[in-house]
């Protein structure tokens, strides 16, 4: 049997556990938010690049003309 002092060192060690459990867990769902913005952030600067892109080669034919 445990002595009462064991019993409250286990609970608090499950307690912290469990704080680590929950704390993991949001940062996991945190990091999946930031990586979903950021890849929606980057295909809108693939757009951007793109029509860039586009605008320089009609500015260099028309240079060219």
């Amino acid at each position: 049997m445990l002595s009462h002092t064991a019993k409250e060192g286990n609970i608090m060690d499950i307690k912290q556990k469990t704080t680590a459990i929950t704390t993991v867990r949001l940062n996991i769902q945190t990091y999946k938010r930031l990586q979903k913005e950021l890849r929606e952030q980057a295909d809108g600067l693939d757009s951007v690049i793109e029509y860039a892109e586009k605008s320089l080669e009609v500015l260099e034919k028309e240079n060219d003309t």
